[in-house]
């Protein structure tokens, strides 16, 4: 018997692994819809005794396992409860949203979706919740963040959870990146001259040193590259000395409508399609 949730005026008895569990039925079958059809299994069929006895217990197989059942009635029985919650970890909340979605109990899903979004979860976490219990909107940002973030703040741990092909295509994408940001910032963009103008050759050298010394070095600052509209923006405002500024605006608008900084973004987009396929129930 399970030392805590086997309780002694419950209704049903399952078995996960080598333990018995025996809890409340109708409470159960009020969130569950999968529990709620199992419950009303009409009598006399095969599997009518299945739960009524040790010996005759509903085997529980995986995905469902010992240790996720602990955390998923834990959470469930805190509602029938004077005592708060236990502060479930981000693990537990992970397999209490892998049962929530397998044993279809919405109420578990909301609860840890709401508790995981309370709290600051690591982006690598945020990934992998996001595939796993299909949260599409976490998945680009934590992606995002993880290009940044890859080498220096995941864990061992986190990196092993992660997956040997979420892995590859994260430091995939990296490099794709860093070499569009190396070719970007190494090559000033034409000056776009306006009629105003009156020597080129002065403006244009002007434009790509203001282009090394402002856009390059903050684009690819080693630990805190600006994002590149950003410093775009930052370049389309300043004075640069012996840059008409017409020139400036036709030739940051020219960048701008090329889209070669958001190139970037697309190459994310690419990465977050690549990544480990979520698996369904």
């Amino acid at each position: 018997h399970h030392h805590k949730w086997y309780i002694s005026d419950g209704s049903a008895i399952f078995q996960v692994e080598n333990k018995l569990y025996k809890v409340h039925a109708a409470l159960l079958a009020n969130v569950s819809v999968m529990l709620q059809e199992m419950f009303a299994m009409p009598s006399g069929t095969e599997h009518s005794c299945e739960g009524t006895r040790d010996d005759r217990p509903i085997v529980l197989h995986p995905p469902v396992t010992s240790q996720k059942l602990d955390y998923l009635l834990e959470w469930f029985y805190s509602q029938y409860s004077e005592k708060e919650p236990s502060d479930f970890s981000i693990k537990a909340l992970d397999a209490i949203l892998e049962l929530a979605a397998f044993l279809q109990i919405e109420a578990a899903r909301t609860f840890a979706l709401k508790e995981l979004n309370a709290r600051a979860v690591s982006p690598a976490w945020r990934l992998l919740l996001g595939q796993r219990h299909h949260i599409p909107g976490w998945i680009p940002a934590a992606f995002r963040t993880l290009i940044d973030q890859i080498d220096e703040f995941v864990t061992l741990d986190e990196y092993q959870e992660l997956g040997m092909l979420n892995v590859h295509v994260l430091h995939q994408t990296l490099t794709r990146i860093q070499s569009h940001r190396l070719a970007v910032a190494y090559n000033p963009p034409v000056v776009q001259h306006h009629l105003s103008c009156i020597n080129h050759w002065e403006c244009r050298k002007a434009w790509g040193t203001a282009w090394w010394g402002g856009f390059a070095r903050h684009y690819l600052h080693p630990e805190s590259p600006s994002p590149p509209a950003v410093v775009l923006r930052k370049l389309e405002v300043a004075a640069i000395p012996k840059v008409n500024r017409e020139c400036q605006r036709l030739t940051v608008e020219s960048v701008a409508e090329d889209g070669v900084l958001m190139r970037e973004e697309v190459m994310i987009l690419e990465g977050v399609a690549k990544l480990e396929p979520v698996e369904k129930y």
